[in-house]
């Protein structure tokens, strides 16, 4: 694609402008101050350096005219330049990374061609890859390698599940220290103090009896024969005959009270069954030293409301001759007298038993002086 480029008058100066060449800077050409004639010579101006001036300036482009592109470059200006960086754009900063081309291109290697590796670079591929085992291949390591590892210490925190660890942890004493194959080891206290008696003290194969062995028949089905947990299961005659009839048909719990309260079984009647249910005593003693006015022990008899228990049971002991009297109250205050009897010298642990119309049922004695101990208890 053959493009030309029209530059004005205005466009030069403006790109000078950008580049800060103003006609102050212009000035200092008087800088140069020596004669031409100071510059190199015709001498200087060889046959090799003619020879970069390889064709007639004739053949090259006049000024100002259209010139094209050969392909593929051609191709790479698809848009006008205006549209591209301007010359401001061009900085000193940037100038400066031209440094890094230092030398010329044509010193570099063209595309694909060989290239001979440095020092000491070539001296690492001394053999060629082919003599190198192949992937997956065993290879066995050099004598200083084999050393090297056996030698490696283990470290102090060896990573878990690895080698390191379990010969760290599980090999930590020479095995020589330990007890050879079918050795004789001597057990540590308690354990040797538990077999405190010789095996020929304990049964012997003869008393596996013919007696004891004949109870292994109860064992006389396959465990798999059995019903599994959770499984039904059928009772066997006679049991299953006696499950005859369904529960549905069985008398319920109010069936049971209405049959109860036809033979007159009420519920206050059946609450004086605590009287025969519970008992209550009450004891007491005096030493003789500390007898100075005899001894008495009164029993509350009450039941379910109040009531009086009808059989009393009185136990009594005695250091000497003295007399006893049983009295009984319905409020605890005023007592009545039911029976009186004297002993005529020491009795032990003796018992008399009373039937009782009173809520309340107290046995004493006034004789001072003697040793004396009661027990009242209410039985129905």
């Amino acid at each position: 694609m053959p493009f030309k480029i029209t530059l004005s008058k205005v466009d030069v100066q403006s790109a000078l402008s950008d580049q800060g060449y103003s006609a102050t800077r212009a000035t200092k050409l008087d800088n140069l101050d020596a004669a031409i004639t100071s510059r190199p010579s015709g001498a200087d101006w060889t046959a090799a350096r003619a020879g970069y001036l390889d064709a007639a300036i004739s053949s090259r482009a006049a000024p100002g005219a259209a010139m094209g592109l050969a392909s593929p470059y051609d191709a790479r200006l698809d848009a006008a330049i205006s549209s591209r960086a301007s010359g401001a754009d061009y900085t000193a900063a940037r100038a400066v990374k031209l440094d890094n081309l230092d030398a010329a291109i044509s010193s570099r290697a063209a595309p694909g061609a060989a290239m001979a590796l440095a020092s000491p670079y070539d001296a690492r591929l001394d053999v060629a890859i082919s003599s190198r085992a192949a992937p997956g291949a065993a290879m066995d390591l050099a004598a200083g390698a084999k050393t090297a590892i056996w030698n490696e210490a283990i470290p102090g925190s060896p990573t878990a599940g690895s080698y390191g660890e379990r010969l760290k942890n599980n090999l930590d004493a020479a095995i020589s220290s330990r007890a050879a194959p079918g050795a004789a080891m001597d057990l540590v206290a308690p354990y040797n103090a538990r077999l405190d008696a010789t095996i020929s003290s304990r049964a012997s194969g003869t008393d596996y009896t013919a007696a004891r062995a004949v109870k292994l028949d109860n064992l006389d089905a396959a465990i798999t024969t059995r019903a599994a947990p959770g499984a039904a299961m059928a009772l066997a005659s006679p049991y299953d005959a006696r499950l005859d009839a369904a529960v549905s048909s069985r008398a319920s719990p109010s069936d049971v009270d209405t049959q109860l309260g036809n033979r007159g079984i009420t519920t206050a009647r059946m609450s004086k069954m605590d009287l025969v249910a519970v008992q209550s005593s009450n004891s007491g003693s005096v030493a003789a030293g500390g007898n100075s006015s005899g001894l008495t022990v009164q029993l509350d008899t009450g039941g379910a409301s109040g009531q009086a228990r009808s059989v009393v049971e009185v136990r009594y002991t005695g250091g000497g001759a003295a007399t006893f009297y049983a009295e009984g109250s319905d409020d605890g205050s005023a007592w009545y007298e039911g029976d009186s009897f004297s002993e005529t010298g020491a009795v032990t642990n003796k018992l008399i038993g009373y039937l009782n119309t009173h809520r309340y049922f107290r046995f004493r004695s006034p004789t001072t002086a003697i040793d004396l101990s009661f027990e009242v208890r209410s039985l129905l």
